[in-house]
């Protein structure tokens, strides 16, 4: 699903946690898209993304992201 990072220096994580490990950062220039949402909790989400510029591959907050039809997203 295309997707774009909100702003820049946005942190990609390994799992869908705010204390997971840091994989990469996103930026507004990066081509991303989004595979998957995850929301453990009814005020918070995350999506699965591929940062295609980078390669890296993880968990955004939902805040970071805007996403193109998110509600057709599979979840995770």
């Amino acid at each position: 699903m295309p997707a774009s990072f909100r702003e820049d220096g946005v942190r990609i994580r390994r799992s869908y946690d705010s204390t997971s490990e840091v994989l990469g950062l996103g930026y507004r220039s990066h081509s991303v898209s989004a595979f998957c949402g995850v929301y453990p909790d009814p005020m918070v989400g995350y999506y699965g993304v591929q940062n295609h510029t980078t390669g890296v591959r993880g968990y955004v907050f939902w805040d970071y992201m805007y996403v193109e039809n998110a509600s057709a997203l599979p979840s995770c």
